[in-house]
């Protein structure tokens, strides 16, 4: 009966003692893991965020104020009775700015960097249209604005680069990525419409090509532009106010 206790006792004591050192070391590998604190991201899942921001600024702040300041609408309350009358200063457009670069084409760059280290070339080729996407509407609107020098941490005041450059680099991202694409509408979860990713770029191009009054290209590179019922167009199926284009949301339903 003694013999029997003393193993009892002994065998407990070394379970005990071994339950206490993997605690231990659990408790460790948790302490040495911040889990609010990303090492990394996937690049194929940041590009539906860098497609929502442009989503965002197409559909929403700056189409609304190019709508009041060509006349189409008139403001009728708040900040917007003042745009009506062109009154505005440089912060009216901080927030848009933060889209079209923080949450755009900052991105766009992070992906195309992951992309081409995974030798990833449709990731990249998606990437650099939407990229190519943001920075020609916003050259079209702005004028000179960074590009060169944008999305630099080092940089904290980055040039303003010529539109006219910008639309060239715009061309030559377009023109390297197209042959990539092919036949793909991969990586468009933010994105409905049977459209082929060739067929964007060369619609952009033809875009960039008109402002930079190339007419010629623009001719070529629309012919091969999105064709009829292939059309790319953001995804807004859902019932629901969240999934609403937000130009129709802003004007009937938070009007």
């Amino acid at each position: 009966m003694k013999k029997t206790i003393f193993n009892y006792i002994t065998l407990s004591a070394v379970v005990l003692s071994l339950g206490l050192t993997s605690c231990e070391k659990d408790i460790n590998e948790v302490n040495r893991i911040n889990p609010n604190q990303f090492s990394d991201s996937d690049p194929t899942l940041m590009i539906t965020g860098a497609q929502m921001a442009n989503v965002l600024v197409q559909e929403g702040e700056m189409a609304r104020i190019a709508g009041i300041f060509s006349g189409y609408f008139s403001g009728s309350d708040r900040q917007y009775v003042s745009l009506s009358q062109y009154i505005c200063n440089a912060g009216d457009f901080d927030n848009v700015w933060g889209t079209v670069y923080s949450e755009g084409i900052g991105q766009c760059r992070l992906i195309k960097a992951k992309a081409e280290k995974a030798n990833n070339k449709v990731l990249y080729g998606v990437a650099s249209i939407t990229e190519a996407h943001l920075l020609l509407t916003a050259a079209s609107v702005w004028g000179d604005i960074p590009n060169t020098e944008a999305c630099d941490d080092s940089k904290e005041n980055p040039k303003f680069d010529d539109m006219n450059s910008v639309y060239q680099y715009c061309i030559d991202l377009l023109t390297k990525v197209e042959s990539d694409v092919v036949g793909k509408n991969s990586y468009s979860k933010a994105y409905a419409g049977t459209f082929d990713w060739s067929e964007v770029a060369n619609t952009l191009l033809a875009r960039a090509y008109l402002h930079k009054k190339d007419y010629t290209n623009a001719k070529a590179a629309a012919l091969k532009g999105v064709s009829a019922g292939n059309d790319l167009y953001a995804d807004h199926s859902q019932a629901s106010p969240g999934a609403w284009n937000l130009y129709y949301d802003f004007l009937d339903w938070n009007i």
